[in-house]
């Protein structure tokens, strides 16, 4: 792996709770997506080293950092959870 991508979405219900999924894009392929889960601002990259198995956020990035993998994240709000 030289490059990972994770473009993600927030939803945010009426009552306040922050919900996320992301699309994971390894060497410009795409690797899959992450199920939708409870979880507010940078959540989403502890989904994802989880799907990919390196433990926490903070795991995905010294992972990435250790291994020389370019890591690109980036997250966006939507408006209903049908578009998570």
């Amino acid at each position: 792996m030289m490059s990972l991508t994770i473009v993600a979405r927030l939803w945010r219900d009426k009552s306040g709770n922050t919900y996320h999924r992301a699309d994971v894009i390894v060497d410009g392929r795409y690797a899959g997506t992450t199920p939708i889960e409870y979880g507010y601002d940078l959540h989403y990259l502890k989904s994802v080293a989880t799907m990919l198995g390196v433990g926490t956020e903070h795991g995905l990035r010294r992972h990435c950092r250790d291994n020389g993998i370019v890591l690109h994240y980036q997250d966006s709000n939507v408006v209903c959870k049908a578009e998570l």
